[in-house]
């Protein structure tokens, strides 16, 4: 359905335990759900804590056996088309807070993290031996009681993984970020891939229809031509050497910004030189996934747009009517679904681009 034929619904809507909750809906005075690479999304909803009866008493909303907010309760935001709409948040309520302001009536305000809240809890002392990603991927997964969801590109046994006295979301994402890939929990899965990859979503936003501002920069300043690293072997002794060698750039076209320096200043080098004790295949990958999540933050876009619950981590922006050499395609790395009162319902985001487009 085309972008103008949807029917928004400006207000997001709650589900306690899956049920759908019309008046904790109309109550809504505030919403932020944030998501960001890396995983563990989270959400902070705030409430009018005060409702009528017919009879004319009045008193607090949240409060007696009924009141279906509760510590450790699942809770579910949707947000977008009033026919469809779509969740931009699933999680469980992890905190609670009454404010009595001095001026005006009671809130509540409702804080609540996805399925990875205790991933970030559990520390463990554990090896992985001669695994791949994929492998400490399906193992935490199951540790948590999610499904896991692995594009390709994470199966080839790469080393061996020592997590000690490390959280078990900490321990994903430094093994993940070693082979330039990112996890999500998304409902009930744990979805993990390549981070040049993602195509979680394909959204245009055309300035000023559906982007309302943008504030994009294309930045040397932390740009390399080429990323070597350096350790050594533990079973031979021997010095081991690697270079970024093709690394995965995600969506765009035009100039990448190892050209723009060969060309204008020098094809200046990055250096891992802490990787201590690593096998060959180890130094190979954390050079490629250096240079690539690197070169992929050449361009960075950071923007409003009309709420739309399809912006998410991962997901791929065309962004449209800007100035030309910024019109591309980019891969979201932060995204904020946010409703209050007087804006109505927006997102934020931020998203990166290894390109320069037309004119660069």
């Amino acid at each position: 359905m085309p972008r103008d034929e949807v029917l928004l619904n400006a207000r997001p809507t709650v589900r306690i335990r899956g049920l759908e909750m019309p008046v904790l809906d109309r109550a809504i005075l505030s919403m932020m759900a944030r998501e960001q690479a890396g995983g563990l999304s989270s959400l902070e909803l705030t409430l009018l804590d005060w409702s009528s009866a017919p009879d004319g008493r009045a008193g607090f909303a949240a409060a007696g056996s009924e009141n279906p907010l509760k510590l450790g309760a699942p809770i579910e935001i949707y947000c977008g088309d009033v026919r469809s709409p779509q969740q931009v948040f699933a999680g469980r309520i992890t905190a609670l807070e009454a404010e009595a302001p001095r001026h005006g009536p009671p809130r509540m305000t409702v804080l609540a993290e996805d399925a990875l809240f205790a991933a970030r809890r559990v520390r463990r002392r554990r090896l992985f031996e001669d695994a791949s990603p994929a492998d400490v991927v399906r193992v935490i997964a199951e540790d948590h009681g999610l499904t896991p969801e692995i594009r390709d590109g994470l199966d080839v046994p790469l080393a061996t993984w020592a997590q000690v006295d490390e959280s078990d979301l900490s321990f994903l994402r430094r093994v993940l970020a070693s082979v330039d890939a990112d996890a999500q929990a998304v409902a009930e899965a744990l979805q993990a891939g390549p981070r040049a990859r993602d195509r979680r979503t394909e959204v245009e936003l055309v300035y000023p229809r559906d982007l309302l501002q943008a504030r994009i920069t294309a930045d040397l300043a932390r740009q390399t031509a080429l990323t070597t690293a350096a350790g050594f072997d533990p079973l031979t002794g021997e010095a081991v050497r690697a270079e970024s060698a093709d690394p995965e750039l995600g969506p765009g076209q035009g100039r990448e910004a190892a050209d723009i320096l060969r060309a204008e200043f020098e094809a200046w080098e990055g250096h891992l030189g802490d990787l201590g004790a690593v096998s060959q295949a180890e130094a190979d990958a954390a050079a490629r996934a250096a240079q690539g999540a690197s070169a992929r933050g050449f361009v960075i876009a950071d923007g409003i747009a009309q709420g739309d619950p399809a912006i998410r981590v991962g997901s791929r922006l065309a962004l449209v009517g800007v100035n030309p050499m910024f019109e591309n395609a980019y891969c979201v790395t932060s995204a904020i679904h946010r409703f209050d009162r007087e804006d109505g319902y927006v997102t934020e985001f931020i998203a990166e681009c290894a390109y320069l487009g037309a004119g660069a």
